[in-house]
């Protein structure tokens, strides 16, 4: 755990060098600003959402099953 931490220090140290050097185009520099500013002021990242491949790799069965496809109005009130 101790690693991870001092990566993740390690990666924000490199982006606030390419932050204040101008390396970064706007978008990038918008996108690293917003994410600081989360980190700051203690706004929660969104999780990821996690595909049938993670899943799968966690070891969690998923079943998908198919769509029910809805009856045709017409159908509907005949049968009430």
């Amino acid at each position: 755990m101790l690693a991870r931490l001092e990566a993740e220090e390690s990666l924000k140290a490199v982006q606030v060098h390419a932050l204040g050097s101008g390396l970064l185009g706007a978008s990038e520099f918008r996108k690293s600003i917003a994410q600081l500013e989360r980190a700051a002021y203690g706004r929660p990242r969104r999780p990821a959402q996690a595909t049938p491949a993670v899943l799968q790799a966690m070891g969690i069965g998923m079943v998908v099953l198919p769509a029910a496809t809805a009856a045709p109005a017409d159908q509907e009130a005949s049968d009430v």
